[in-house]
């Protein structure tokens, strides 16, 4: 397999320097989490309301071809590869923060027409 740099050039993995392996595995680990934050955000109350033109783009983000979902699973798969040449030179990867959770809804008030979020601290 090969990767494709910032600037369009392909590389194969296996000659690929270490930096730029473990970078590599480390910058699709964040993407996928990023994205799995959207999908998060997209279950939460503080999703758009179903029926609303925002919760339908909203579901064609996630959903539709070479949406959200599509992109984890094609990411996943190219971030197994580097984890398995990464395993085969007897290096670490390098740690990347897990997706941030969500915060906690003490709460939940309507009011005119909108609703109010008391949110739990800590």
């Amino acid at each position: 397999m090969k990767w494709r740099t910032r600037e369009g050039k392909e590389v194969e993995i296996k000659s690929m320097t270490d930096s730029h392996l473990l970078n590599a595995h480390r910058y699709l680990q964040r993407r996928i989490n990023d994205l799995r934050e959207l999908e998060q955000f997209a279950f939460s109350p503080f999703a758009p309301s179903e029926g609303t033109v925002a919760a339908d783009d909203l579901e064609s983000c996630l959903s539709g071809e070479g949406g959200v979902f599509d992109q984890v699973i094609s990411l996943s798969v190219s971030r197994n590869i580097l984890k398995k040449e990464i395993k085969r030179r007897g290096l670490t990867p390098l740690t990347v923060n897990p997706p941030r959770p969500l915060p906690k809804i003490k709460s939940v008030e309507h009011f005119m027409g909108g609703v109010i979020f008391e949110l739990e601290k800590g």
